[in-house]
């Protein structure tokens, strides 16, 4: 699947942030990841989760 620059920057930019950029915003499904760390705990918590 190809996606655009554009689009994936858009959807970055309204998508992904810290607590504060989302809050008063709703949505149906939001993924909070805590104690992340430079040795692969997101990439590890990501991949339990396919």
């Amino acid at each position: 699947m190809n996606i655009s620059t554009e689009i994936l920057n858009d959807w970055l930019k309204n998508s992904v942030g810290r607590v504060h950029t989302f809050q008063g915003k709703e949505a149906d499904i939001v993924y909070l990841v805590t104690g992340t760390d430079e040795n692969g705990a997101a990439n590890w918590h990501v991949q339990s989760q396919i």
